[in-house]
């Protein structure tokens, strides 16, 4: 109650781009696997009660509509960190279904390449893109995700439930 009350809303501000855009919203919005109306208030309680929030994104390779899905936290094995800022995460590695190997999500993230065509735009995983890990070796992204955490110091990893203080009381 205290973060959506009485729910979450949308709106386009520039009148110019109401009639482009406003559709484009309504889809995505009400989309029958995304529902927001009905997943969003479960999804801010799954964030305070996980400590974080992973939800991969398909986008339609036919009309570019754009989909989101759930990881449950327990199927984290890790974050994959930037190597020159801790701060920033990269990857999240997702164990596979029983006798498969992880797979690795990329961390949707705004396209810092100077000169790059996507420069400032919110970028998930390119067509053939890679992720080099710590110790060499190179795999594939299994896609990507939106990662939302809370709770959690500078150098962590993981976000940590809203009722970890209390754990000991």
């Amino acid at each position: 109650d205290h973060v959506i009350g009485d729910g979450a809303s949308y709106s386009v501000t520039d009148e110019a781009m109401v009639d482009e855009l406003k559709p484009v919203l309504d889809s995505f919005w009400n989309d029958r696997i995304n529902q927001f109306p009905l997943k969003l208030p479960r999804r801010v309680v799954e964030l305070g009660l996980y400590g974080e929030l992973i939800l991969p994104v398909t986008v339609n390779p036919v009309n570019g509509a754009v989909r989101l899905g759930y990881v449950d936290p327990s199927a984290v094995e890790g974050m994959i960190l930037d190597p020159n800022n801790i701060e920033t995460i990269v990857a999240v590695k997702v164990a596979g279904p029983a006798g498969a190997d992880a797979r690795y999500l990329k961390v949707v993230n705004v396209d810092e390449t100077p000169g790059a065509a996507t420069w400032g735009r919110l970028m998930g995983v390119s067509k053939g893109e890679t992720l080099t890990l710590a110790d060499g070796q190179t795999v594939p992204y299994a896609g990507a995700c939106l990662l939302f955490q809370v709770n959690k110091v500078s150098n962590a990893s993981r976000g940590n439930p809203d009722l970890t203080p209390l754990i000991d009381f």
